[in-house]
């Protein structure tokens, strides 16, 4: 069992960082023949933005380009702008009154069988997950003078991602006993893998309390999007391993993949290799 925490405020104003991690590794044999295994991470991410953290246009670069001779509150104590004299949007007001929110939840785990059916033949099984939820929130000011939103009376944007990944796979191995420095192994399978997604956005403005800045709470929606979609692979493979004095190799494996992506027509590819190897000294 471990885990971590991390916490990490940074220089830019109200900007701000946080992670929290968790595992379980677990192995169990619950007989002379089965070993179980089983891992499952948790991880939770608390990104606090600011505004125009990945563009040109934002508190960074608008702090660099303004004079630092202009003051950033006027003697009412709201934020000075354009009409005060500033040539770009007032950076400490797009810091403290624009907040952008990301929070990240995530779950990787997997769980494993080993079945001994015999002295040299061993039946394999996994299942695996990988599912992630994103929510990003962003709320835009009407007190920032000279932006849009002062215009809007407020824009609140929220956008929804979640993505899931599942994995099963089995396969047998089984290595003969050959005379001699003569060495075998071979292995057969199949896997499924699912995965299915889904995005969402929104976008309101016109805001008659700034406190109430939910996306449920606009005049007007202005901006909206959604979709949803999966796809599936089914893999049969097989392998070969022939080894000779631990000297010369030699593999040749099989894989055949069949894709919801690929068209109907082409529902399968079919995937040969083969190796040889020559170990000289």
């Amino acid at each position: 069992i471990s885990g971590s925490y991390f916490d990490q405020t940074g220089i830019v104003l109200r900007s701000r960082y946080r992670r929290t991690n968790g595992r379980v590794n677990l192995e169990f044999t619950a007989s002379e023949a089965v070993d179980l295994r089983a891992s499952i991470g948790l991880s939770h991410e608390d990104n606090d933005r600011v505004a125009g953290d990945g563009s040109l246009y934002g508190v960074i670069t608008y702090t660099v380009a303004e004079s630092p001779l202009m003051p950033v509150r006027r003697n009412t104590g709201s934020f000075t702008g354009p009409s005060d004299g500033l040539v770009y949007y007032n950076p400490v007001a797009l810091a403290v009154l624009n907040p952008t929110e990301a929070r990240t939840l995530r779950a990787l785990g997997s769980l494993e069988a080993t079945v001994r059916l015999a002295d040299r033949l061993r039946l394999n099984g996994r299942l695996g997950f990988d599912v992630l939820d994103l929510r990003e929130r962003q709320w835009q000011s009407p007190r920032v003078e000279g932006t849009y939103p002062e215009s809007a009376e407020g824009v609140a944007k929220s956008g929804y991602s979640a993505g899931n990944r599942y994995v099963a796979e089995g396969f047998v191995e089984w290595t003969p006993a050959l005379p001699g420095d003569h060495n075998l192994g071979l292995t057969a399978g199949t896997s499924a893998e699912l995965n299915d997604w889904e995005l969402n956005f929104i976008c309101g403005e016109g805001f008659s309390n700034e406190k109430s800045n939910q996306v449920r709470n606009p005049a007007r929606i202005t901006e909206y999007d959604g979709t949803l979609g999966e796809h599936n692979l089914l893999s049969v493979f097989s392998r070969i391993n022939y080894s000779l004095a631990d000297r010369y190799f030699f593999t040749a494996s099989l894989r055949a993949d069949g894709s919801s992506r690929f068209g109907p027509k082409q529902r399968w590819g079919f995937f040969p290799a083969v190796s040889a190897g020559w170990l000289m000294s």
